[in-house]
């Protein structure tokens, strides 16, 4: 994994750039800051891309939890070098994406497959522009 692919990935990881994703049709000037996202917010953002059922939001809700309590601990733990930070993020992020997907129907997978791929993507731009944030 290159260098950009990681720290793309990381990106992606912490939310940076998830609310631009995420919202990529509608006007940037709308796009909530991503310090302002919550599993909540999240919920609402899939609910609406993805037309959750209740119960599907129910499921996923504590997951996005776990995961931004584990990020968040990630984030202020200094004692791992940034590579090392990177590497966790990643795997924080796969585990609980493996755990939303099995939640989802197969078109479900399809599109939230589609949103992470966005997010991917834009990640990849703040960093080719220099906008890039990260993992200190």
């Amino acid at each position: 994994m290159n260098r950009y692919t990681l720290l793309a990935a990381t990106l992606f990881v912490f939310g940076l750039t998830a609310p631009l994703a995420l919202h990529a049709q509608e006007p940037a000037a709308q796009d909530p800051p991503a310090a302002a996202e919550t599993p909540n917010s999240m919920i609402d953002v899939l609910a609406q891309k993805l037309a959750l059922s209740d119960d599907q939001k129910t499921q996923i809700e504590p997951i996005l939890s776990d995961r931004r309590a584990k990020m968040s601990a990630l984030r202020n733990d200094q004692s791992m070098r940034r590579y090392q930070r990177m590497r966790q993020a990643k795997q924080i992020m796969e585990e609980s994406d493996k755990k939303i997907n099995a939640i989802l129907t197969p078109d479900q997978q399809k599109q939230y497959a589609e949103l992470e791929k966005q997010m991917r993507e834009k990640a990849r731009q703040r960093i080719q522009q220099g906008q890039g944030g990260g993992l200190n």
